[in-house]
């Protein structure tokens, strides 16, 4: 019972200082002290202590709650929340209700470590649980969810039978935050910014507070809800979404706690409440977010079907929801997905059926997800596409794009197996259905279904495809065509790279097209087409045409990509052979392809289905030709056709059917007929007729040649007129006409010789005249280029025909014929006829080409052939040196065919050698082609030719590309040397160069023969995939070159890259195809090859040609791109040494791209370098740092040295702990690279160094400069790395950098460093501070203001952490510099010194204060002049920052500061002793009177010594100072006679002296402490004042001839006549200051004031106005301290009475003439003082006699000069003399 006695009298003594606490800072005081214990009493066993408690801390919350400004002692509270010791709930509670009001105000440090220091929730993982669900329950907490009761008492309880516990709330959680006194809404908002404040301070990790915040977010006031989304978006990106830890709260506070099934026995009054709609939009928001396991099952889809179907929904949430339900479709595991898809799928259907539309466009989006990534659920049954599909047909255009869409997505779901025959059967069905409909998104649908699901062999599912290819709209149509064939664009398809795409067999299509076309002839899906019905329309009619062709092409075994458009061809022959076989097997498929393409042609004569019925009719068995007799009719009417190529073919057809269904005499009748049609005036009908005649007796010929004599056809009369009609036809007028018969003479004459005479005599028909009229046709301009290539053919199949006469000829007129065009086709097509000139009958070309491949036909070659080859060859080899252009091209092209198709051939094998020559010869042409035709000439030599001479051409070819020997030309003055536009043009190197670098390829690899295959790939030209091009082969060639060349692929990669990146453009191109060839994917390829790559870049950076420096920088960046894993550890160091040489290349492209290549290669670094990478990130950071360090900040090059800084920078960012083991030797390198100034800056500097104001105004922006330096931020950066064992190894470094000689840059890099380390390492820092200190304080004396400043305050940060025993040192040296260097630089620096002492370290100055505060008090009292103005400033704001007020100050540390006055007045310095005399005023004014004797006597004594001797500039000070001291001093020098009169006498002295400015101190002085002390010397200041005023009066009238007959100068004199008039004042105010006031003083007053008060009437009137006020104001004195007014006017003597009756009368008039001085206020102001003292001392005398006079007077003035005057001052003076006279 005691006990509690005594707590409760504790209690009512803690009441009572709480009552009596009356500021704030007393309140806030007794709070901080008492509060933690009182919290403890509450665990008291006492109710009455327990209650007493709780009155006491309403009390506190209520005086808390009005004062904002009262902080609460939360640290205390947090620690005490922590002690084990307060267990109990209601401790617990009761701290937690008070810490949550506080925490907004909590100190959060900036420092990691100090954070976790502060409150130690780290180590009391219990307490921080609790304190963050405390907090999260207040968040949770509603405003106004408990009312405020007016008439509750504050201990009354609540009754909580009427508030329902709140949403997310457990009942235990709501009674727990409301307490006792619930918070009113405007503290509850307070509370909750105060918990986001302190929850985004960084005591908890972000996944902890992640719900707090959302809460938070979702609150209803705005201030909460917006401080908590600004602190979710900062740390939303950084969290792991993917954590079930994470999203485990969101989904309890969605649901509550009874919904999650993990959470079991928990008691009913701990069950939290799901959250209202507000949150829980706000918690879907972040769900949204989750990934992978974050989707818990079952509570995720408990979210989805609560906020679907549930109660407390709304469409916001439901579309939040199905958001939801999407990501975790997407996002989920397949394993927890797939035990809850069938329920999310029905949900979707369910929400389909009833959901509004904006829901079910998601749900249908989600169906289509859910069917991607499980299959198995939607694939089982086809009624859901097919639902889909309806709905597809049906719904609007919103809807049906998001059903497209759902559909599309889960068509990867029902891909058949091509064994599921039902599947296949039912899916058919159902999109056959679907593909024609009305809709064209549907067909688009049902198309991609088709291409997705079927196999690609599937012939139902091709004949939907090449139903949709012909549809209207352009975009089903497109995509049905790539369905079919990989791409929509058909000259795609023939591309390497293009999509493989696989066809069904020829007999399944064309049944199944058949079985579909009869189908559809009897429905009611055809076509009209004039008299004709289709099953399709045109377009899907041709596309299924031309897909049976394709189809029909594999089954016989060609690769085609295309249909093939022109037979006969080399394939032809195969598909007749395939065609014969399918007959014999079934006749049946061949059948209906006929009648397919039959009623096409009927219907549309066009060239698809005319190409087709050729394709047929000239490959099926003779037998079935006979098909088509009955067709032959219509066929001739397609001769007159409109459309050439249409002629052409009916033409093709016709023959063929005659040739094996007509008899001789039909035959000759139908030539008759088109020989009479050719000379039909329709130009159409003529061409036919040629085409017609020309092809029939082709084929007739063909037919009957090998079972006729050959005379006897030369006989036959209608072959005779036949040609000899086509030859008419050489020269006609019509262009088509002489085409039609240049062709048609070829055909003829290449299966059988024609029937003409080799040459006749006269003007007639022979085969010299055919050949000169078709070279005629060659040589005519006006001739298109199709025109010549059939006339330069017809002249090659002439020569095979038959041994020609005329072969030679021919060969002759064509080399002639070379100079006359640059054509590339037409030099192309002489050398395929050259070829057929020097092979004769044995060419491949005499073959029956429908029935017979080139490799059947065999025939030796004749010995005139053989004579032909050699003449051709030296021919053209002797006219391979000529240097006309267009026969360079044409006698490379030439060679190189001879070479290709006669390669065998023992006279082209002995002439290889030349052939090389020749074509190394053309390596130098400027021509792209000629250059491609040699280099393939020089392959094909070196394939050609025997292993054994193959030695002998690599020696000679290398010579010749190396060493650059050529033949020489012989030049007339006709000769052309260059192509027309050629000349002028820049000589870029580009064009042997080539050969030369792929001649050094080879070498490099020491396999020189290598070089042909380099050649062979080297060039890619057009020329090649030409259909003249191709027929040479190298295709076939090159693919050879490729298999050799893979052997070295390790030593060709590291060169063959680097070639790529070459700046001449056709080494560029010429190494890229041979590495695009050899080759085949270049990502594998440097992921194998990269090191050697690396090594040989590294080498080749340094090049000494600048086009190899500059490849290398582009294959760099090239390759740091790629994925290839390259070891940066290795390779960099060596990179970054080669490319800033690079960076500073004399080559400008060079430079640039270096420059370019290290950016790159620095973000490689960096990433390189991020601790996730482990020891290979620490392994790089530290190979390559060290070459940042020593070359790359400290490069004299801008550039080098900026990318340097900013890597390092990044570096930092990224590496993080990784750069520890760096950190000493990359702080001393940083803080140096900031002297690396902007160049402007220092020359700027140099100019104006001699300017002090400029040069210190660039001296800041340097400074500033240096501050916000990459290296300066970079340093800041890797402060937060340092620890002890780096500070022990830092420190030592950085100290000697202090030392040294650095520039100002590193200077204030080094102090900004060192300030960052002092707030994050003040105790770390104790070691090394005094050293840092006193290396710094040499800084202070540094002739630069910047620098100067900058170690100052630099030294205010270090100080705390310095020794106290460094510091007094510190302090007692800057006490030194003070006093004993008058430098007010330095002196500056002290003072900016003590200054960021005081703002950093404030007590470490109070702990030394007695040294700090004296220097302060004496250097504030310097003289000011305007050099030292901001250095007196700034020590006085010094002062008034380290003193509470001066007067205080100076009386505690009144004895220090003496001592150093004392020493500093007996100074030799006369500044100092002025500076000092200015102090000693200070103390005189504040502290005087309470001044020690002894201390005051003593100062009183300096003073007085100081003053002997001469006077010097700043004496006065020592004279103001004595005065004021003695002024202040009055009672202590009463009682020290002695020291009074030293006092006296040294003033009397020094007002003396000549100096008139001195003078004029020392007079006031003296004047000043006679009227305090109340001393008479008036006598003694009399006679000076008479000496000063007679000199003064004597000179006035001499008109100072003195000074004007010196040499002064006028300034001078101006400046001596104002001291003389400032003396004269200073005369007259000490004569009224030294009237002596004592009673004892009579006689002195007797002797002079009638002489005082005559002098001031006579000099008053003509002085100056300044001179009038002294005068006046003397005056004032005199009339005050006249001893005949101090006593009774009866008492006087009548001598004295008369006296005072002058001086009265006198004073009137001195009165009437001041006063009358209107325009001087002052002046009439002084006058009415008089005036008042006056009448109150002749009142108070009882001298009434003068007392009229002057109340006579006065009333008199006010009449008159005062009546007008309204100033302020003036009419108080008057109303106050009315008083007194009672006017």
């Amino acid at each position: 019972m005691a006990a509690a006695t005594d707590e409760l009298m504790l209690l009512e003594r803690v009441f009572l200082c709480l009552g009596n606490a009356d500021t704030d800072e007393q309140l806030q005081a007794s709070v901080c002290k008492f509060l933690p214990p009182v919290l403890l009493k509450l665990s008291s066993p006492q109710e009455g202590v327990r209650k007493k408690v709780m009155g006491l801390l309403i009390h506190i919350n209520r005086r808390v709650k009005s004062r904002p400004k009262v902080q609460l002692p939360v640290e205390a509270l947090l620690l005490q929340y922590q002690d084990p010791a307060a267990s109990s709930f209601v401790i617990v509670r009761s701290l937690l209700l008070m810490i949550m009001p506080a925490l907004g105000n909590l100190e959060i440090p900036l420092s990691a470590e100090k954070r976790a220091a502060l409150l130690g929730l780290q180590d009391k993982p219990y307490v921080a649980k609790q304190l963050i669900n405390f907090m999260l329950d207040m968040l949770l907490l509603p405003y106004g969810s408990v009312g405020q009761a007016e008439n509750r008492d504050p201990g009354q309880p609540i009754d909580w039978s009427q508030y329902p516990v709140p949403p997310g709330l457990s009942e235990y959680a709501f009674k727990r935050v409301i307490g006792e006194n619930p918070p009113v809404a405007e503290k509850l908002e307070q509370v909750k910014l105060g918990i986001v404040k302190f929850l985004a301070g960084g005591f908890f990790p972000e996944s902890d507070i992640l719900i707090h915040l959302i809460v938070a977010a979702a609150d209803t006031r705005f201030s909460v809800a917006n401080l908590a989304d600004a602190e979710l978006k900062k740390i939303v990106s950084t969290l792991d979404w993917s954590s079930m830890q994470l999203a485990l709260p969101l989904y309890t506070l969605f649901l509550g706690t009874s919904a999650i099934g993990t959470q079991k026995d928990i008691k009913p009054e701990m069950k939290r409440h799901a959250a209202n709609t507000r949150i829980r939009l706000k918690l879907l928001q972040y769900l949204c977010r989750v990934t992978k396991a974050g989707f818990i099952i079952p509570p995720s889809i408990q979210v989805v079907f609560d906020s679907l179907y549930g109660n407390n929904t709304n469409k916001k949430l439901k579309s939040l929801a199905l958001d939801f339900t999407l990501n975790m479709v997407q996002q989920c595991s397949f394993g927890s997905l797939s035990r809850v898809a069938g329920v999310i799928l029905n949900g979707m259907v369910k929400l389909i059926s009833e959901g509004e539309p904006e829901h079910i466009a998601i749900a249908y989006t989600i169906i289509g997800q859910l069917g991607q990534r499980i299959p198995s659920l939607v694939n089982k049954d086809s009624s859901l596409v097919q639902q889909f599909f309806k709905a597809l047909t049906s719904t609007d255009s919103d809807m049906r794009r998001t059903v497209r869409d759902a559909l599309i997505a889960m068509s990867s779901a029902f891909i058949l197996n091509p064994s599921d025959k039902n599947g296949i059967a039912t899916m058919t069905a159902l999109l056959s259905t679907y593909i024609e409909s009305e809709e064209p998104s549907v067909r688009s649908v049902a198309i991609h279904y088709v291409a997705t699901i079927f196999p690609a062999n599937h012939a139902p599912s091709r004949y939907l495809l090449l139903l949709a290819c012909g549809d209207d709209k352009n975009e089903v149509s497109t995509e049905a065509i790539k369905a079919l064939y990989g791409t929509a664009h058909r000259n795609e398809r023939y591309k390497s790279d293009a999509k493989e795409y696989q066809l069904p067999n020829f007999p399944e299509m064309i049944l199944y097209v058949n079985q579909n076309t009869q189908t559809r002839i009897n429905s009611n899906n055809k076509f009209s087409i004039g008299n004709h019905v289709l099953p399709y329309n045109i377009t899907t009619f041709n596309e299924i045409i031309s897909y049976l062709r394709l189809c029909l092409a594999k089954s016989a075994k060609i690769l085609a990509r295309e249909p093939i458009e022109n037979h006969p061809c080399e394939h032809t022959p195969t598909i007749a052979k395939y065609l014969k076989e399918l007959v014999d097997e079934d006749k049946k498929y061949l059948d209906n392809y006929i009648e397919l393409i039959t009623s096409l042609c009927h219907a549309t004569a066009d060239k698809i289905p005319l190409i087709a019925m050729l394709e047929v009719v000239g490959t099926i068995p003779r037998s079935m030709t006979s098909y088509f007799v009955k067709e032959l009719p219509w066929i001739r009417t397609l001769l007159t056709s409109t459309k050439a190529d249409v002629r052409e073919l009916a033409a093709k057809i016709n023959a063929i059917v005659m040739q094996f269904n007509s008899s001789n005499e039909e035959f000759e009748l139908r030539a008759e007929e088109f020989m009479s049609s050719t000379k039909n005036k329709v130009l159409e009908t003529q061409h036919g007729s040629l085409l017609a005649l020309s092809y029939m007796m082709e084929r007739k010929l063909t037919a009957r040649k090998d079972t006729e004599q050959v005379e006897s056809l030369l006989n036959w009369k209608i072959y005779s007129e036949i040609v000899q009609t086509i030859c008419s036809f050489l020269t006609s007028s019509a262009v088509l006409l002489v085409d039609a018969a240049t062709q048609g003479i070829g055909i003829i004459g290449k299966v059988f010789p024609l029937p003409l005479n080799s040459e006749s005599e006269d003007e007639s028909l022979s085969k010299k005249k055919l050949v000169e009229n078709l070279f005629t046709i060659l040589m005519n301009a006006k001739m298109t280029g199709k025109i010549k290539e059939n006339a330069i053919q017809s002249l090659g199949f002439l020569c095979i025909g038959e041994a020609f006469p005329h072969t030679k000829t021919i060969i002759e007129k064509f080399i002639r014929y070379a100079k006359e065009t640059k054509d590339v086709a037409i030099h192309f097509s002489i050398a395929e006829t050259l070829v057929l000139c020097v092979q004769g009958p044995a060419s491949k070309e005499v073959r029956d080409i429908w029935t017979t491949v080139p490799e059947e036909h065999n025939q030796n070659y004749s010995a005139e052939s053989d004579n032909l080859l050699v003449f051709l060859l030296d021919q053209l080899l002797k006219l391979s040196t000529d240097p006309h252009p267009n026969s360079r091209q044409a006698i490379c092209i030439w060679l190189l065919s001879i070479l290709r198709h006669n390669d065998k051939r023992q006279h082209v094998i002995e002439r290889l050698p030349n052939l090389q020559n020749a074509f190394s010869n053309f390596l130098g042409e400027n021509n792209d082609i000629v250059q491609d035709v040699a280099s393939k000439g020089i392959c094909l030599v070196y394939n050609t030719s025997e292993k054994t001479d193959r030695d002998d051409l690599v020696a000679t070819l290398m010579s010749q590309l190396t060493e650059g020997r050529r033949a020489v030309q012989q030049v007339t003055p006709d000769t052309k040397l260059f192509e027309e536009g050629e000349l002028g043009k820049a000589p870029t190197g580009g064009i042997i160069t080539t050969y030369k670098e792929i001649c050094s390829l080879a070498s490099d690899l020491n396999k020189p023969d290598l070089i042909y295959n380099f050649l062979q790939l080297a060039n890619h030209n057009a020329v090649w995939t030409s259909k003249k091009g191709a027929a040479f082969g190298f295709s076939a060639i090159a693919s050879v070159a490729k298999d050799e060349l893979n052997k070295y692929l390790p030593s060709i990669i590291p060169k063959l890259y680097r070639y790529q990146f070459d700046p001449t453009p056709k080494i560029q191109q010429s190494m890229s195809n041979i590495w695009h060839d050899i080759v085949p994917l270049t990502s594998k390829a440097l992921e194998q090859y990269h090191n050697e790559i690396l090594e040989d870049l590294k080498v080749n950076l340094t090049n000494n040609q600048w086009r190899v420096r500059l490849s290398c920088c582009l294959a760099l960046s090239d390759l740091f791109k790629s994925n290839a894993h390259i070891d940066y550890a290795k390779h960099a160091p060596e990179l970054w040494k080669q490319l800033f040489r690079v960076m500073d290349d004399v080559h400008e492209d060079t430079r640039n791209n270096a420059t370019n290549t290290a950016r790159l290669l620095s973000k490689v670094c960096v990433r390189e370098c991020d601790p996730n990478h482990g020891k290979s990130g620490e392994r790089v950071l530290q190979s390559i740092l060290p070459i940042f360090l020593e070359v790359g900040i400290l490069h004299n090059v801008k550039v080098i040295r900026a990318l340097s800084l900013q890597t390092v920078s990044q570096l930092v960012s990224t590496a993080g702990v990784l750069l520890k083991p760096s950190l000493v030797h990359l702080i001393p390198a940083l803080l140096t690279a900031t002297d690396m100034e902007h160049e402007g800056l220092l020359y700027m500097s140099t100019k104006y160094s001699a300017q002090t104001e400029i040069q210190e105004a660039l001296d800041r922006v340097r400074s500033n400069e240096a501050k916000s330096h990459h290296a300066t931020e970079t340093v800041r950066k890797c402060t937060q790395y340092i620890d002890t064992a780096i500070l022990q190894e830092l420190m030592p470094k950085v100290i000697e950098l202090i030392k040294s000689s650095i520039g100002l840059g590193s200077k204030v890099s080094i102090s900004h460093f060192l300030i960052l380390l002092s707030l994050q390492m003040k105790q770390e820092l104790q070691p090394y501070a005094g050293k840092l200190c006193s290396a710094l304080m040499n800084g202070l004396t540094d002739r630069n203001a910047t620098v100067r400043k900058t170690n100052a305050v630099t030294i205010g940060h270090i100080i705390g952490s310095v020794k106290d025993s460094s510091v007094e040192k510190i302090f007692n040296t800057l006490n030194t510099w003070y006093n004993e260097r008058e430098d007010d630089a330095i002196r500056l620096a002290i003072g900016q010194t003590l200054q960021s002492i005081s703002n950093h370290n404030h007590e470490v100055l109070k702990k030394f204060s007695d040294i700090v505060i004296p220097l302060t008090f004496f250097a504030m009292h310097a003289i000011k002049v305007p050099a030292n103005k901001d250095t007196v400033e700034l020590w006085t704001d010094l002062w008034g920052e380290i003193s509470h007020g001066t007067e205080s100050t100076i009386k505690q540390n009144l004895s220090l500061i003496i001592g150093t006055l004392n020493r500093s007045l007996e100074s030799a310095s006369w500044t100092t002793k002025a500076q000092a005399a200015n102090a000693v005023s200070t103390v005189a004014v504040k502290v005087g009177s309470s001044m020690d004797d002894d201390a005051r006597n003593g100062l009183l004594r300096i003073l007085i010594a100081g003053l002997q001797g001469r006077t010097w500039n700043g004496k006065e000070r020592l004279v103001e100072a004595l005065a004021t001291l003695a002024c202040h001093s009055k009672e202590a020098l009463g009682k020290d006679a002695a020291l009074s009169a030293s006092v006296v006498e040294a003033l009397y002295k020094e007002s003396k002296k000549e100096n008139l400015e001195y003078r004029r101190y020392a007079l006031k002085a003296f004047a000043d402490v006679l009227h305090e002390l109340g001393i008479d010397k008036f006598t003694e200041l009399y006679d000076i004042a008479q000496e000063i005023l007679v000199k003064m009066g004597k000179k006035n009238k001499g008109g100072d001839d003195d000074d004007e007959k010196s040499d002064k100068s006028s300034e001078e004199i101006t400046k001596k006549r104002e001291d003389q008039m400032k003396l004269q004042e200073t005369v007259y105010e000490a004569l009224g200051k030294a009237w002596p006031s004592s009673k004892g003083s009579k006689d002195t007053q007797d002797k002079y004031c009638l002489q005082i008060i005559a002098h001031c009437h006579d000099t008053l009137p003509s002085s100056t106005r300044a001179i009038q006020v002294a005068i006046m104001t003397t005056l004032t004195h005199f009339v005050e301290k006249l001893v005949f007014l101090q006593v009774s006017y009866g008492e006087l003597s009548k001598e004295d009475s008369k006296k005072l009756d002058i001086i009265c009368e006198t004073l009137y008039q001195i009165l009437k003439i001041s006063i009358g001085i209107s325009k001087y206020t002052r002046i009439r102001k002084e006058a009415l003082n008089i005036v008042l003292v006056l009448s109150k001392k002749l009142i108070d005398s009882g001298n009434n006699k003068q007392t009229e006079a002057l109340k006579s007077l006065f009333c008199q003035l006010l009449t008159n000069e005062l009546a007008s005057d309204n100033q302020p001052e003036i009419r108080t003076r008057v109303v106050d003399i009315k008083a007194i006279f009672q006017l």
